[in-house]
């Protein structure tokens, strides 16, 4: 539900899934936009409501609040959709979606595989006698199968699943802390806050605390800079303002970073494991084709910023054969 097409997407996503030739996985616009329509003091979807009220301000009473820059982050959904029916049924849809894909030589999630969220989902889904958020099959084959029949989580179990606690934050808490931000860190990624109150201003122009980072590599000895997964202008902007400050082993509030994020080279996602596709997080450079791609031997990225498409973005796509090394050549986008 991201980008300026939203409607488009969602549609041709829909009709292969339907067609039973692809897969889909939620990201974090769908997860977004199920918050959006979802009532904080009762456990009640209402996407018709959160539709009509789009222009609210700051309405209370949502899961994901309806304010300024949410509103604005939602517009182009919002904009897409000319019936509150529809729309409805749009996000609705997007409910029945996995959250990662597991088989024998390959795992696929939109923003990060963190282990210890993947674990704790699981748990939470067993408790509730839930199948799990995400496919584990032996074939591509049979994980299109599996979403087409697949028990999904209902109305309550999304309430619970994007019901942060207030105040809270993602990244400053364990990644199994609860399924709330088990379920952030898959699909928003890994963040890790600035030192000493540090800002910078991203290429948005939204001003951040927090940086992304290359959550599949440990912390330790690394710079912000360097650790940080963001587009390269972002990195350049960290850069000139932390050229040298390495990642301590603690936090401005005394966390342990490796109780928050990968640091040590154990805790990384390591040589052996299966190979990892994801997107989320708009890698691309106009000098520059193969940012953004082969990050490690067994770690791609698949999104190269279709959505800023005007200044360089580009649809991607990974043909993958059954390697255990990813490859450059093996990668198909639009800019050539």
């Amino acid at each position: 539900m991201g980008g300026d097409r939203p409607k488009e997407a969602v549609e041709l996503v829909g009709e292969l899934c339907n067609d039973g030739v692809a897969l889909a996985l939620a990201g974090n616009h769908d997860t977004n936009a199920v918050a959006f329509c979802m009532r904080s003091s009762t456990v009640e979807f209402d996407g018709r409501a959160a539709w009509l009220a789009r222009s609210a301000g700051d309405a209370p009473g949502w899961l994901r609040p309806h304010s300024e820059k949410n509103l604005r982050q939602h517009a182009a959904t919002l904009a897409a959709f000319q019936d509150p029916v529809e729309y409805e049924a749009t996000v609705r849809a997007l409910m029945r979606l996995p959250i990662w894909l597991e088989l024998p030589s390959l795992r696929v999630v939109h923003a990060a595989w963190v282990p210890q969220s993947i674990a704790f989902l699981e748990r939470w889904c067993a408790e509730r006698g839930l199948e799990s958020l995400g496919i584990r099959a032996e074939s591509i084959d049979e994980a299109i199968q599996i979403q087409r029949q697949r028990q999904v989580p209902d109305v309550r179990h999304w309430h619970e699943l994007l019901r942060m606690p207030p105040c809270a934050r993602a990244n400053e808490l364990r990644p199994d802390a609860n399924e709330q931000v088990a379920l952030e860190r898959i699909v928003k990624g890994v963040e890790l806050d600035l030192p000493d109150g540090l800002e910078f201003t991203d290429g948005r122009g939204h001003p951040q605390r927090a940086i992304r980072i290359r959550w599949f590599d440990a912390a330790r000895d690394r710079t912000y800079h360097e650790h940080a997964l963001m587009r390269p202008g972002d990195v350049a902007d960290l850069r000139a303002r932390l050229p040298a400050k390495l990642i301590p082993a603690s936090t401005d509030r005394g966390a342990l970073v490796s109780d928050l994020i990968p640091f040590d080279r154990e805790q990384a996602y390591g040589a052996p494991e299966r190979p990892v596709l994801f997107g989320h997080y708009a890698l691309f450079d106009r000098g520059d084709p193969a940012v953004g791609k082969v990050l490690a031997p067994n770690v791609a990225c698949v999104d190269l910023g279709a959505a800023y498409e005007g200044v360089g973005g580009r649809l991607a796509a990974y043909r993958w054969s059954g390697e255990r090394s990813l490859c450059m050549a093996n990668f198909v986008d639009d800019g050539g």
